[in-house]
């Protein structure tokens, strides 16, 4: 598919409602899915080159061996979700609010990469999806 697209990268994402909250696990995969995952992912890397995976293989290593990333930030920090209608989210259950929704065609894309909601975000501590980009710590 990437061929008939030109595109050379792709960036595997685990689907789930991010920006819900707590509450929204309805599409989260279960912990042992992720792994696997998360394997695939890393075998897949060390026999292809193309498509270049934009995920580094220490996150996905990380997850096979310890159930989740270990990185200090939060997961979420400094990524962007285009909705179609062209709405631009900063994907966050804590930033869920009208008031953090911008237009992807009255910004230029580095006006919403730079805007200061990523420094507190990069920052936070305070739900499960810490460190994780898109799933749930999960027993």
């Amino acid at each position: 598919m990437y061929k008939e697209f030109g595109i050379p990268t792709i960036t595997p994402a685990l689907v789930e409602n991010r920006v819900g909250g707590f509450g929204f696990d309805t599409l989260s995969p279960d912990q042992e899915t992720i792994r696997k995952v998360a394997q695939g992912i890393l075998n897949y890397t060390k026999t292809h080159d193309k498509p270049f995976i934009g995920v580094p293989p220490l996150y996905w290593k990380q997850i096979v061996d310890f159930g989740r990333p270990m990185f200090k930030e939060c997961g979420v920090w400094k990524s962007l979700t285009i909705q179609a209608n062209g709405m631009v989210r900063i994907p966050c259950w804590k930033l869920a609010v009208p008031t953090q929704q911008y237009n992807i065609l009255q910004y230029d894309i580095g006006e919403l990469w730079n805007m200061p909601e990523w420094e507190n975000l990069k920052v936070c501590h305070d739900c499960e999806y810490l460190h994780a980009y898109g799933f749930h710590r999960r027993t």
